[in-house]
């Protein structure tokens, strides 16, 4: 691996890597009687990490304006699932009268996107957003989902 010692055999161990790390494996086999066949050289990368899904009420994080100035009845309730799977990530809720709008939420990195369902409401009346496809990629990385 990375033009290392050759190893024998079936498994490679790599240490858990806080970023996204890519490597290069070559491999190949040989039988008992010494045949061995042609090389072969993949390239692969290991996802590490976290990072942050930011979601926003409208704009509060550029305002500092807080939804509960207008009226002390807003809050959220957020799921993110994995897509495909639906595999829960993480789920929480946040609201009035103490909150700023908006929510950080740590998720690991991957290449695997996520659904990522806000219900919310106000005075007014509530709705669902869904953010489709979202993935946080590299290691220290903010998603900002603005609804």
């Amino acid at each position: 691996m990375d033009g290392g010692p050759v190893q024998e055999g079936t498994s490679i161990h790599v240490p858990e890597v806080p970023g996204n790390i890519t490597y290069t494996l070559e491999f190949w086999s040989v039988d008992g009687f010494g045949n061995e066949e042609t090389h072969h050289v993949e390239t692969f990368t290991i996802y590490g990490g976290t990072g942050i899904l930011r979601m926003v009420w409208g704009d509060s994080d550029y305002t500092g304006i807080s939804p509960c100035v207008a009226n002390n009845t807003a809050g959220l309730q957020w799921e993110i699932r994995r897509t495909g799977s639906g595999e829960l990530i993480s789920a929480g809720m946040d609201g009035c009268p103490n909150w700023s709008g908006v929510d950080d939420v740590e998720i690991p990195v991957s290449y695997i996107t996520n659904t990522v369902d806000i219900f919310w409401y106000d005075a007014y009346g509530s709705d669902i957003t869904t953010f489709y496809n979202v993935a946080v990629t590299y290691d220290g990385e903010i998603v900002r989902l603005s609804y």
